[in-house]
């Protein structure tokens, strides 16, 4: 059997200051070289061709290949920002599956992944704060060439329908080097760059393991290693809209730029899962929990904890970065035709950020993520099938601001908290403990709704969002100057848009006639 898929995509998204309201704001400076526009520009063509020849059908002996290729650009202007990448990348998968009995079975395989980078930025980005000795940046290039080669395998072992034991390993090498760079705007070359190539050796070890001990309840658990390559531009794309500077570091505590120099990001994760199936009556009642706990050997972070700065560092040294996440769902049909779900996830997601407040570094929340998000959704459909109903009670919890926001002036949106923070030097392990005033966002609430009515060939319906018509207060920071220095377009947490209504339809041209 096989498969070949080919497609594209072109998206273009304006946005900015509209030309005639340009200097309505008596506090815009009149001198303003221009509006502040956005232009974002997407290209993107892949394709790819799947492949599978079946040696021995009773003994499941196969070979799989899949081939893919992809080319993607942006070229996006943030008003004196301009930010321009490409990635060509082509892949390769060859497998080999085969069962030794029927509680044995075994998947080999190897891997080949290219990807070449070209990624430049310039711009205006001013010098400010923390540490002095660092330059204003007026362009950065980091375009790379990566290229990994791997061998993978994978045993699975299943003695009876309770168990099942999972175990796989994989292998790659990673060939890095760094373009012949330029800075954009003097043709000069960029300081700190490494050209030569460099390769890196990455085991990836991984478990899983399902028990059912009943038909009503399943035990799932998981550990592993991961890898990444990061890259700080794309990762963090979120934030070029601000007056931010860009500080670009391989060692967290390191003052100079290593510009580009990012290894791979790594990471152990082990995951805990459990399921229940309870009968009510003629229906079933479906429980779930789940808990996964993620530490970071090396990732890249984004510090957002200062004015005007980005700092983009490695924790691979002394910082630290982990996640926990915690989620429990019940779901059921109540009556025919009816059914409801209920999640509620707590995550616990930290890392090293350096604290102006105490000018030390500190771990901390991610600032602008939930704490906490939960959920209920219910939808019936008439016992005919002609009409459905849906309705979603979306609750996303409170989150950390950057330590610097300041909350606008009559905003109830923001409270104050005190926490007691782990604080170091930057030099030695974390020492010392201090008492923290930080500002988090409320919680808030959305609704959806939608309504559909089913013909034999057209599915017509009707809609609304953020029903509770919840917005954020001032989301765009210094938004009547946005070539001033405070001006940050990033720091959204909530809606800018009130109530929204949609309509559509959907028709199926190959469903036949009843």
């Amino acid at each position: 059997t096989g498969r070949i898929l080919v497609r594209g995509l072109y998206d273009m998204r304006l946005a900015g200051q509209r030309h005639d309201n340009l200097f309505t704001n008596s506090d815009y400076p009149s001198e303003a070289p221009s509006p502040y526009l956005i232009d974002l520009r997407t290209r993107r063509v892949e394709g790819f061709m799947k492949n599978g020849y079946v040696i021995d059908d009773d003994e499941g002996m196969s070979i799989g290949i899949i081939t893919s290729g992809s080319y993607h650009s942006q070229d996006n202007i943030y008003g004196l920002r301009h930010w321009k990448a490409s990635q060509a990348n082509a892949y390769m998968n060859a497998m080999f599956q085969t069962n030794f009995t029927e509680e044995h079975k075994l998947t080999t395989g190897i891997s080949m992944n290219h990807d070449t980078y070209r990624e430049t930025i310039t711009g205006e980005f001013k010098n400010t704060g923390f540490p002095s000795s660092i330059p204003a940046t007026t362009g950065m290039d980091l375009s790379r060439r990566e290229t990994s080669i791997g061998a993978f395998a994978e045993y699975d072992y299943k003695p009876n329908e309770k168990l099942s034991l999972l175990i796989g390993l994989r292998y790659d090498i990673v060939f890095l080097q760094y373009l012949l760079s330029h800075n954009p705007e003097t043709e000069t070359l960029l300081e700190y760059h490494d050209y030569s190539p460099r390769h890196q050796h990455l085991p990836t070890p991984r478990v899983n393991i399902r028990y059912s001990p009943w038909e009503w309840w399943t035990i799932r658990a998981s550990v592993g290693m991961g890898y990444r390559m990061p890259n700080a531009l794309a990762d963090n794309a979120a934030y070029i809209p601000s007056s931010r500077t860009l500080q670009i570091k391989w060692n967290l505590f390191d003052n100079n730029i290593k510009l580009g120099k990012c290894d791979v990001e790594s990471a152990v994760n082990t995951g805990l899962t459990t399921t229940f199936h309870i009968p009510i009556g003629d229906r079933e009642l479906q429980l779930s929990a789940e808990y996964y706990y993620t530490y970071f050997i090396s990732c890249l972070n984004a510090d957002i904890e200062t004015n005007g700065i980005l700092r983009v560092n490695n924790t691979q040294y002394t910082g630290r970065a982990y996640a926990h996440t915690m989620q429990a769902e019940a779901s059921m049909e109540i009556l025919r035709g009816w059914t409801m779900t209920l999640a509620y996830r707590l995550n616990d997601s930290r890392q090293t950020v350096y604290s102006p407040q105490h000018q030390m570094y500190a771990i901390r929340e991610r600032p602008l993520q939930n704490r906490w998000k939960g959920i209920i959704t219910t939808s019936y459909q008439t016992p005919l099938k002609h009409w459905q109903f849906d309705f979603t009670a979306q609750f996303n919890g409170e989150g950390r601001m950057p330590e610097q926001f300041v909350i606008p002036t009559g905003s109830t949106q923001y409270y104050t908290k005190t926490v007691t923070e782990r604080l170091s030097n930057g030099h030695t392990p974390f020492y010392t403990k201090s008492q923290s005033e930080l500002i988090y966002h409320r919680w808030y609430p959305q609704l959806l709704a939608q309504i559909t009515k089913y013909w034999r060939t057209c599915s017509p319906y009707v809609g609304a969002e953020n029903m509770s018509n919840f917005t954020q207060d001032q989301p765009v920071i210094g938004a009547n100057e946005p070539f001033g220095d405070d001006f940050d377009a990033s720091q959204v947490w909530a809606p800018v848009t009130g109530w929204k209504i949609y309509a559509g339809f959907r028709w199926n041209f190959n469903k036949k006639e009843e």
